[in-house]
């Protein structure tokens, strides 16, 4: 049990520094919003690497919470692990998720980018405000995890 609660441990702390990080990245990024296909066109190297770094953060804090923690917890509560959905409805009746159709949502953003870069100007301003206006949502879930951790005693 100890090593399940090191690897709960682990997870936490990874997505909390995510969470900062992602965090920092939406504060940087807010000045450019809303994102248009043509503003994006002819951003600076800097403000493209800003842009580059939000969306990546974004996408590994929702993997991270998805694949990592929301197992863990329920590894560490020896409750059985059995498919995404089974995970999310858990989280869902722990209060950690709003609703699995929100975490859907995100992880279809993640992936929307992660995999299916869009080409047009406009299809990616799109997908980075869509992302912008989820980012809150994606912080707090891993807030409700943390806390949801700490009031359990998981670690």
């Amino acid at each position: 049990m100890k090593y399940l609660k090191l690897q709960l441990q682990e997870a936490k702390t990874q997505c909390g520094k995510l969470s900062k990080h992602l965090h920092w990245s939406l504060q940087r990024v807010k000045c450019m919003l809303p994102f248009q296909g043509e503003t994006l066109d002819h951003l600076s190297p800097e403000d493209l690497e800003q842009v580059d770094a939000f969306c990546m953060r974004f996408g590994k804090l929702q993997d991270m919470l998805g694949r990592q923690l929301f197992r863990s917890v329920l590894i560490v509560e020896q409750e059985e692990v059995l498919s995404m959905l089974d995970i999310l409805h858990a989280m869902e009746k722990r209060k950690i998720l709003e609703s699995s159709e929100q975490w859907g949502n995100i992880r279809t953003l993640r992936n929307r980018l992660a995999h299916d870069y869009p080409e047009g100007s406009e299809e990616r301003a799109d997908a980075l405000n869509s992302i912008t206006d989820y980012t809150p949502a994606l912080l707090k879930i891993y807030q409700c995890a943390n806390n949801y951790i700490s009031e359990k005693d998981l670690i």
